[in-house]
């Protein structure tokens, strides 16, 4: 990993947090087939407010729609989000790629964390604005971001803040590449 990337994890100064999450809500608005509203004069949190309400709005249209592709186009956009930051990181390694991905939540207000081959959201700032179906959908783009931090892993939830459950969970696991 980059040396840069160490300090960042200690701190992330706070205009480039700003500016990973106006990125983050203008690839997600494109998945979705919208344009994010402007956020200039906006606080970090009415940002990440916005971006929940958002993504609420739009999921929910997505489903009114009988829009099947969205978790598609979510993944895809959430892999090239992936890619680029494991280019910037300089990510080669599974816990590089976990690591990474801590700090990607962080900034938008998710804590998670991994064991082995099992991940724990442990709070998540969308959970009190997403029902399950939002939640559902909005996950393919963390499994998009994932693969392209890791090259190969996937996330896979098995419980949901959402659901009721105290915290997500799942599993992580990664491609065989033949060879």
């Amino acid at each position: 990993m980059r040396l840069l990337f160490p300090i960042l994890q200690s701190y992330a100064p706070s205009w480039l947090v700003k500016r990973e999450l106006k990125n983050l809500a203008h690839v997600t608005a494109s998945a979705m087939g919208g344009h994010f509203p402007p956020t200039e004069g906006l606080s970090y949190e009415e940002c990440l407010s916005a971006y929940a309400h958002f993504t609420r709005e739009k999921s929910a249209e997505s489903l009114a729609h009988g829009d099947t592709e969205i978790r598609d186009r979510l993944f895809e956009a959430g892999l090239a989000l992936g890619t680029r930051y494991r280019k910037r990181f300089a990510v080669s390694a599974v816990e590089e790629a976990t690591d990474a991905m801590k700090f990607v939540y962080r900034m938008i207000g998710i804590d998670i964390d991994f064991a082995g081959d099992k991940f724990t959201v442990k709070s998540c700032r969308f959970s009190g604005s997403y029902n399950t179906q939002t939640c559902r959908i909005m996950s393919a783009l963390d499994e998009g971001v994932f693969r392209g931090l890791s090259g190969s892993g996937n996330l896979r939830f098995s419980k949901r803040i959402t659901e009721g459950c105290q915290t997500c969970r799942g599993t992580v696991f990664f491609e065989r590449t033949s060879g």
